[in-house]
């Protein structure tokens, strides 16, 4: 063999075993973002049925890994369309100028190594109003699980109100191959 095709062979080895110690992008097999809210009393629940991510997650140098997704307002689905109809007006999400909610990690730590617990902070974008939020999550068999309260206030969604609670559930999972 000839010395550069081995010099270059060697080079593109040493590269691709340290991108492999890394980590990789995930490639996302599927997932569910759903909320959970209290209305009158009772729990409404719904979930968002369209969303994009991009995953860049490496346990091994977790400072180097990135997580972000845009979730497509249009998708909600409370599982009665005139609510989700009502929802997608100006008083709430108002889907017509607004498209999506946007989350990207600003920062990203190792919690535990026994059993898989991160930490973040995302920047979390609905109706352009813009807030720095800390989230802890797992990573754990092929699966990111993340489970956080938002006041929906702190994003202009919904206004005041005396019969609709201030404080949302969110669970975000995501399995990927």
């Amino acid at each position: 063999m000839k010395p550069a095709l081995i010099k270059s062979i060697l080079i593109l080895t040493f590269v691709y075993s340290h991108a492999l110690s890394f980590g990789q992008a995930l490639e996302v097999e599927d997932y569910a973002i759903r909320f959970m809210i209290k209305n009158a009393g009772l729990e409404v629940e719904g979930e968002f049925e369209k969303a994009d991510f991009i995953l860049r997650f490496y346990p091994d140098n977790i400072e180097k890994s990135y997580l972000e997704g845009k979730i497509d307002v249009a998708s909600l689905n409370s599982g009665i369309a005139l609510r989700d109809s009502h929802l997608m007006g100006e008083e709430y999400f108002h889907q017509k100028k607004f498209r999506t909610i946007h989350m990207k990690s600003l920062s990203l730590s190792r919690v535990s190594t026994s059993n898989n617990h991160y930490s973040g902070v995302f920047l979390l974008v609905i109706k352009e109003k813009s807030k720095e939020i800390t989230l802890p999550f797992t990573f754990q068999n092929k699966q990111l699980k993340a489970q956080f309260e938002l006041d929906r206030r702190d994003f202009g969604v919904g206004g005041s109100s005396f019969i609709m609670s201030d404080n949302v559930k969110v669970e975000i999972l995501v399995n990927v191959r």
